[in-house]
């Protein structure tokens, strides 16, 4: 098995990822854990881009919905410039994003049923997820 094979399935595998916090933290656990300096070097890339909403992302349920708002718009940025990052190879995989897309906006749905704003979430989150893909 080669490099490439190992890495592959590392940045594939995303079944324990069931919340943007679960994607965070596996970016600081392989810059923490990984031997090799490339793969340190591209987590802790990753991991850094991904810092400022992790710490968001972490007081959510407390948030009022104008931060809700204010951290969709953060996220937008933030998963962007993960998507455009160009330092380090390979880029940022589009199933893993997909993936994470989703996850998100599985979260902001289930956010916006526990708040009782589903319409003005809901449309927030089709116009996330619209802008980030055209």
């Amino acid at each position: 098995m080669s490099i490439f094979d190992i890495l592959s399935f590392l940045y594939s595998n995303y079944s324990g990822i069931l919340t943007p916090m679960d994607e965070f933290q596996y970016w600081l656990e392989l810059s923490e854990s990984a031997r090799k300096d490339d793969v340190k070097g591209r987590a802790e890339h990753f991991q850094e881009l991904f810092q400022p909403i992790s710490r968001e992302y972490c007081s959510l349920e407390s948030m009022s919905l104008m931060e809700i708002l204010e951290l969709v718009e953060l996220t937008q940025d933030t998963l962007d410039e993960v998507w455009k990052q160009i330092e380090y190879e390979p880029l940022y995989p589009e199933k893993r994003m997909r993936h994470l897309l989703d996850i998100t906006g599985m979260l902001a749905i289930n956010l916006s049923d526990m708040s009782g704003c589903w319409n003005r979430l809901n449309r927030l989150t089709f116009m996330f997820f619209k802008g980030f893909f055209l």
